[in-house]
């Protein structure tokens, strides 16, 4: 009795190395390959699916790389062989990458475009934990200024915060940023003393956490009172019915201060209103509905606060 199911020979690394290369060759196909070394169809398309519909022109630029040379042998990435192509950078330096990284611009040169954009300074040997604190602040300034797509930027460059020249020069604009700002203490961030200011040397300050918050532009109106101003306050909330948003924009105080010095007061006006509800429930036996029209509160409240007689 035969076999029906026929086996299939299997490969190494190694060995899948020199099946790629011999299928690359001209007028090699899938079928050809499949009789020479006896694999499967699924061995087949892990390995070598893709590899000659991808169209490699000597010349093809992207970013600072130009492709000089198509002519290299596949390698293996993960399952599966990438082609290799030789290119040669904008500075004139030469290396191999995968035609995939290079066409989707992964990667864009050969380290000299980040050598370039930090600067010697940030990507040095003597690199210190300050020098990268420093950067960071740097690289997160330009983003909420320059580029339209952080989701900062409507608060900064979106409303014309600027950056001075001196700091956004494209060759030494972080020199000079390091210089006049010092390298970043630990526990500080970058800080516009005016924070409707610009970024230059006469406006920003390392500061703390703290210090920036209180410092923010949705902080900076907020006012102070002494407890006789915030009688007076307490009678207008009250004689007023006035809201927490109602005292905090006619005020300039913040929903947490008014929170602090009226949160009891409305504990105990919601716990008369509710007996006050509840003495009108008992006399009148309205619905909940009914309730919910002629005190304002929510029918389903009116389940868990109000004291049932048949209960």
């Amino acid at each position: 009795m035969t076999n029906k199911y026929r086996t299939y020979a299997k490969y190494s690394d190694e060995e899948w190395v020199n099946i790629t290369n011999h299928y690359m060759l001209k007028g090699m196909t899938f079928s050809k390959i499949k009789e020479i070394y006896n694999v499967s169809d699924t061995d087949m398309n892990n390995r070598l699916k893709g590899l000659k519909e991808i169209i490699v022109n000597v010349g093809d630029k992207n970013n600072r790389l130009t492709i000089i040379d198509i002519n290299l042998p596949s390698v293996l990435s993960g399952t599966q062989y990438r082609r290799m192509v030789r290119v040669k950078c904008d500075c004139g330096t030469e290396f191999d990458v995968k035609y995939h990284d290079f066409k989707r611009g992964r990667v864009k040169s050969c380290g000299c475009l980040l050598f370039k954009s930090f600067g010697n300074s940030f990507y040095s040997k003597t690199n210190t934990p300050e020098g990268k604190r420093t950067y960071s602040s740097y690289s997160a300034m330009k983003a909420r200024c320059l580029n339209s797509n952080n989701d900062n930027y409507p608060h900064y460059g979106g409303r014309g915060i600027t950056i001075c020249e001196r700091w956004s020069d494209p060759n030494d604009g972080y020199k000079n940023f390091k210089e006049d700002m010092g390298e970043r203490p630990y526990g500080t961030t970058l800080d516009r003393i005016d924070v409707n200011g610009n970024y230059e040397p006469s406006n920003c300050r390392w500061t703390t956490n703290d210090v920036q918050i209180s410092n923010q532009r949705r902080f900076s109106h907020i006012k102070q009172y002494t407890d006789e101003q915030w009688e007076d306050i307490k009678k207008d909330y009250l004689d007023n019915k006035l809201t927490y948003d109602d005292i905090s924009e006619k005020y300039s105080v913040s929903s947490k201060t008014i929170m602090k010095r009226f949160g009891s007061i409305k504990k105990i006006e919601n716990k008369k209103l509710w007996e006050e509800i509840n003495e009108y429930y008992k006399t009148h036996k309205v619905t909940y509905n009914k309730l919910s029209e002629i005190f304002g509160v929510n029918p389903a409240d009116c389940t868990r606060k109000l004291i049932r007689e048949d209960t």
